[in-house]
């Protein structure tokens, strides 16, 4: 008797122990199966996501060099008639158009020293201190030299300017107006200026470029907008 029970004992502990191996197991196969897997795709996203921003850098970033560009845009100034000293005259307009020719040197991925050109079109007034015919127009044209610096995002970058801008504003009356001595005079001035931007490298040599660029007012100059979108070309 006292054997048949050691016998029964010792299968019955065999019988618990195949149950644990079987469970260990069938646990291990399911993290196997199930987890590895799922964390094998997260790293193959990874490093495709990774592989793609490495591709862009390498294939389309522009190098340091000189470049050139142009953008076509629109234009404000801040004139009125009443800043302008010709109330009860009208403001006929004081936005549109405008543009800008720009050449620069790329110092560093992070870096350009930037010269642009300017013209932000035309701003009318009529009615001149209420003398029906009295009229004057306004051109503003600029040109500064700035340093950008520029946050490169694979193909993408954002960038920010400062710097100096030669404010040239032409003011002319017609007849009308000079006759009853209202003939403002043109304007000159030196104005600090800033801007935001961003660009898109189309191949190792062109980029898109869309910008946004203000002088402040003062010393006569009122402020200055142009928001604008053109290509720059890279000589590399």
């Amino acid at each position: 008797m006292r054997c048949n029970k050691t016998i029964a004992i010792a299968m019955t502990t065999s019988l618990v122990k195949i149950r644990e191996y079987t469970y260990i197991y069938q646990c291990t196969r399911g993290f196997a199966m199930n987890q590895i897997p799922k964390q094998m795709k997260w790293l193959a996203l990874a490093s495709a996501l990774a592989a793609g921003l490495l591709f862009m850098e390498n294939s389309y970033a522009v190098g340091n060099g000189f470049y050139v560009g142009g953008l076509l845009g629109h234009s404000s100034m801040d004139y009125t008639a009443s800043n302008q000293h010709f109330t009860p005259g009208k403001t006929e307009d004081n936005s549109g158009f405008g543009w800008n020719a720009q050449a620069g040197y790329q110092v560093a991925r992070n870096l350009a020293l930037q010269a642009d050109f300017y013209d932000y079109g035309d701003a009318h007034f009529k009615n001149l201190q209420g003398v029906q015919g009295a009229s004057a127009n306004y051109n503003q044209k600029a040109g500064d030299v700035v340093a950008k610096l520029v946050l490169p995002l694979g193909a993408f970058n954002l960038n920010a300017n400062a710097g100096l801008a030669y404010v040239a504003l032409d003011r002319n009356a017609n007849g009308v107006a000079k006759a009853h001595s209202m003939n403002p005079g043109d304007k000159d001035v030196t104005k600090f200026t800033y801007g935001l931007g961003a660009g898109y490298d189309l191949s190792p040599n062109l980029t898109a470029i869309v910008n946004w660029q203000q002088i402040p007012s003062g010393g006569g100059i009122q402020q200055s907008n142009i928001i604008a979108g053109g290509l720059d070309y890279y000589f590399n």
